[in-house]
């Protein structure tokens, strides 16, 4: 009923509304200490009035934590606007979505509280999986790393759970839309999808060395040897460090190879036998990954790689002509 989105009483609903026309009445002319106990009003007496306010006190909670130098307050100030995400949970649901927000201020305003911080990124990753928005995927690695760090995640950890974010993350690169119930989109105009796999990987390769990742990849490969998209991502990892000498590269460069010939696979290959020293078939495999990726993101390193190998054969007209084409992409 009206009543009850205003408020418990017909008195309610009068305070309601005068409290909410009040707070957006200063929040338009960016008056946001004076819109704040208009706001605490609202938010106590008619708490399912309106999503936006909740929207509107994490604002104003930033505002003065941007101002605030004394530590002690912005730690209590930094609640209040965790509460703010609460409190909307609370009325409007959206339980993963709004703690993938509220993970991502955690991170920023409260670092040091990891645990915490973890427990809120996963619940949110693990409820939305590929629904994820970019900054709470960035997050939630993030704060693996510093857990890992402190001796409190493990190597093994750091790299399953890349795989996983790492797939979510590329299910959504082409994907610039904005944020859920036409709410300001993080990302409106700009791929975050691909900061956040940037970000994701410099802290992924600096944990991970060759030995660790093909140790993990034996083990992984016996255990799901028939997930194709495992291994096509395994493969990816392995390039991206150029892991060719690691004893189970080449089956499973082979293995992606046959069971779907990809760009990816092909450039496994192809950087395979160019560390063997067999340029002329090294250059038969780049030219596929080149082929095979016609418009996919890795377009310019195969172009590059392949550019090396031709040269390095001795095929300089190919050479130039993969050069050529780098700079048309």
């Amino acid at each position: 009923s009206a009543q009850g989105k205003y408020g418990a009483t017909p008195e309610d609903s009068v305070q309601c509304v005068q409290c909410l026309s009040l707070y957006q009445e200063f929040m338009k002319q960016k008056a946001y200490t004076d819109a704040l106990p208009h706001l605490r009003c609202a938010t106590t007496v008619c708490p399912a009035s309106s999503k936006k306010m909740y929207l509107d006190l994490a604002k104003v909670r930033k505002y003065q934590l941007a101002k605030e130098k004394d530590a002690a307050t912005q730690s209590l100030l930094a609640d209040s606007l965790y509460q703010a995400y609460d409190m909307r949970i609370a009325s409007f649901g959206q339980r993963t979505y709004v703690l993938g927000r509220k993970g991502v201020d955690m991170l920023k305003y409260t670092p040091d509280r990891a645990q915490e911080i973890y427990a809120t990124l996963k619940e949110s990753v693990d409820g939305r999986k590929e629904k994820s928005e970019a900054g709470p995927l960035a997050a939630y690695y993030q704060v693996l790393y510093n857990l890992y760090q402190n001796g409190e995640a493990t190597k093994e950890q750091m790299l399953e759970e890349y795989l996983r974010i790492m797939g979510y993350v590329e299910a959504n690169m082409a994907n610039t839309g904005g944020g859920e119930d036409g709410e300001d989109g993080e990302d409106a105009g700009t791929n975050y999808y691909e900061l956040a796999r940037n970000n994701i990987n410099e802290l992924f390769f600096q944990v991970a060395d060759c030995a660790d990742i093909g140790s993990i990849v034996g083990k992984l490969m016996g255990e799901r040897p028939d997930d194709a998209e495992l291994h096509e991502r395994l493969l990816k990892v392995m390039n991206t460090k150029e892991c060719t000498e690691e004893p189970s590269y080449l089956p499973l460069a082979e293995k992606v190879h046959k069971a779907k010939p990809s760009s990816e696979s092909a450039y496994g290959l192809g950087l395979y036998l160019a560390k063997q020293r067999d340029m002329s078939g090294s250059l038969k495999y780049m030219k596929e990954a080149v082929d095979l990726c016609s418009d996919c993101t890795d377009r310019v390193k195969y172009l590059l790689k392949a550019g090396q190998v031709a040269s390095a054969a001795g095929a300089h007209g190919q050479s130039r002509s993969f050069a050529n084409q780098v700079l048309q992409v």
